[in-house]
């Protein structure tokens, strides 16, 4: 039913006798919900949109909520907990539409619209005038101008009679994006001092505010204009990271991440300020959906002590690192479950992804990952509140090994798109570098130094066709991955499995042998790569040592061929250097498996060295007519068919 407990004993009390009650959001703020469909009709008469809401709103439990309406335990101790703060988001209800008053914590629950919405509704940018609209229909006499979105300010009650409507033009402030003046001399004025930084008066000129020209406002005009201050500034933010993750290439530890969280870092995006400096807590970070771009409002965390003195809808609240942590999953799960309408429909499967288990905890993930890409917690925040900000582009740069990062990937693709998007006279050396360059392409690749990587012909036979000659490659190679090692080479890693499929089990032979000087037994195994098996004296191989180290061999090759094979896809090379992050465990037990499967036995040459062999070939049953009919049982311990 998603009612709200501070502990997780009471929750589950609860749930043991919850019947679990159907809500109903309301369509046009999607923010509050009600348990019967009576009340979201009745409450939709009077909705005005996404408006603060009070803690004495919330569908809690008993006990959780005072007799004065406020909250027994402070909302820095909700932030321990993520998916209650899930559920304070998700359990908004007001039967009766407007919040009460009094002197109860607010609690800022605004959600922009999505622009997929069949009923076009207000964002919160516009509660002010809303309010404003307010108060002139309640007095018909009021003439007071209305600062409109448009450039122009109309007054009167009727937009359609513009025989009574007055119109004059204000000027809005580039730089702040809230001051607004009569004249343009009066912007240009204030503009050549303005700092950025928020003010309460929306209409400027000589000092003059809104309020001057039509009367004081109602608190809760005041409350939405500053409001729609702080909510202008994401119109001047950059994107940094869209989505936050996309796959492998971001981050190494992309697959120890659970699915569920690489789900919710996949349908976000992460901005951050352009103005200011970190001193002035610029570059602050903010989070937005990327199929609706709603942005994710930070929650409230201040200690006990400080926030008796804040409340929690305060414009100044900032995400830090932990707060991400705790909370930016539940409330993304909230968004993308219950109010996005432009997510598809494989990313609703969010809550099943949960019970899939992790092996790096979502913390560890977000600290090492904005710590390799410049981001952190910096005191720098209004009232010198601590903010998780970006630290600049030349800053960031300066630090050693950034280019590795996925920001300094995307700096990197960012300068050569700038570099190459000039245009070039063509010069006469132009058909010489061309000739350069194609040279350098087939230039023969970087070998690897390692005295255990070897380079050799795998007898490759020539062909001629149509007058073209081709190096057919030999077709004895025996595959890691076949119809024999389906089933086992399942609970191995899918960075695993193309990797295997790059390598393949052969016989060395003598001539082999004797051209790159190993003296080794007959019939010894060893592992080559596929890709390059038809190079001519080019193809990557190395003899195996023993089904012990079979797997460490398999390490050996992977580091210092494969990830640099120029016969490999770039794609696939990107996806195998993500080797390093899987857990090797299981490529050591199917490598045991392998060997016990084709009968691989270790022996020695009477020297130093060590080698590994086949064995005894499995039994063939007569009347053979498929691989399908080889009797492999007793070689596993299985019994014979």
């Amino acid at each position: 039913c998603k009612l709200l407990f501070w502990n997780s004993e009471d929750a589950a009390n609860h749930e043991s006798n919850c019947r679990g009650a159907t809500w109903h959001n309301c369509s046009i703020c999607m923010v509050r919900r009600f348990q019967s469909e009576e009340g979201r009709m009745a409450h939709e008469l009077t909705c005005t949109g996404p408006a603060p809401l009070r803690i004495s709103d919330l569908p809690l439990a008993e006990g959780i909520v005072d007799g004065g309406g406020a909250s027994s335990t402070r909302a820095g101790k909700v932030s321990s907990s993520s998916s209650s703060l899930s559920s304070s988001m998700r359990s908004a209800a007001n039967p009766g539409g407007e919040a009460s008053g009094g002197n109860d914590d607010v609690v800022d629950l605004t959600m922009e619209g999505s622009p997929l919405d069949d009923d076009p509704r207000d964002n919160d940018c516009d509660v002010g005038d809303r309010e404003r609209r307010k108060t002139r229909e309640e007095d018909p006499t009021e003439t007071s101008a209305v600062a409109a979105r448009g450039g122009g300010v109309v007054g009167g009650d009727d937009d359609d009679s513009s025989s009574s409507a007055e119109w004059f033009s204000v000027w809005t402030c580039d730089v702040c994006n809230v001051r607004e003046f009569t004249t343009y001399e009066e912007a240009l004025e204030h503009e050549k001092v303005c700092t950025g930084e928020g003010s309460e008066e929306l209409v400027g000129g000589g000092g003059s505010s809104s309020g001057s020209m039509g009367g004081p406002q109602d608190p809760a005009a005041e409350s939405s204009s500053s409001r729609r201050g702080s909510r202008d500034d994401h119109r001047d933010e950059i994107t940094l990271f869209s989505p936050v993750l996309k796959d492998a290439a971001d981050s190494a530890n992309f697959w120890q991440l659970s699915r569920y969280h690489r789900l919710i870092l996949k349908s976000i995006r992460l901005s951050h300020s352009a103005s200011g400096g970190r001193e002035r807590g610029g570059g602050a970070v903010s989070f937005h959906c990327l199929h609706c771009s709603c942005v994710f409002p930070p929650p409230s965390g201040d200690d006990e002590d400080n926030n008796s003195n804040k409340k929690v809808d305060d414009p100044s609240l900032l995400w830090t690192i932990d707060r991400i942590v705790e909370v930016l999953p539940s409330v993304v799960e909230n968004h993308i479950l219950n109010v996005c309408k432009a997510v598809p429909s494989e990313r609703k499967k969010l809550p099943t992804a949960k019970s899939l288990g992790k092996k790096m905890p979502f913390d560890q993930f977000i600290a090492s990952f904005f710590a390799e890409n410049g981001i952190l917690d910096s005191p720098g925040g209004p009232g010198g509140r601590t903010s998780t900000v970006v630290i600049p582009d030349e800053e960031f740069l300066r630090i050693p090994g950034s280019e590795k990062s996925k920001r300094g990937k995307q700096s990197s693709k960012k300068r050569r798109r700038q570099s190459g998007s000039k245009v070039l006279k063509p010069i006469k050396r132009q058909k010489s570098n061309e000739i350069t360059e194609l040279e350098s392409a087939n230039s023969p690749p970087q070998r690897s130094n390692h005295k255990d990587i070897k380079y050799g012909d795998m007898g490759c036979k020539e062909h001629n066709e149509h007058g073209e000659k081709f190096l057919v490659a030999p077709l004895d190679g025996i595959p890691f991955l076949s119809s024999f090692t389906k089933d086992v080479s399942k609970m191995l890693h899918p960075i695993a499995r193309l990797t295997l499929q790059q390598l393949e089990l052969f016989t060395l032979s003598s001539e082999l042998m004797k051209s790159e000087k190993i003296n080794g037994p007959p019939q010894s195994v060893g592992i080559r790569c596929r890709s390059c098996v038809a190079d001519k004296n080019g193809c990557c191989f190395m003899k195996l040592s023993s089904v012990g180290r079979m797997s460490h061999e398999l390490h050996l090759m992977v580091m210092k061929h494969l990830i640099d094979c120029r016969y490999i896809s770039a794609s696939d090379v990107k996806a195998i250097r993500g080797w390093m992050s899987i857990d090797q465990k299981p490529i050591a037990d199917f490598c045991r498996w392998i060997a016990k499967l084709y009968c691989m036995k270790d022996s020695s040459s009477g020297g130093l060295d060590s080698f590994l062999i086949w064995g005894d070939s499995p039994k063939v049953l007569p009347g053979y007519c498929s691989p399908a009919d080889i009797d492999i049982g007793s070689l596993l311990g299985k019994p014979s068919h």
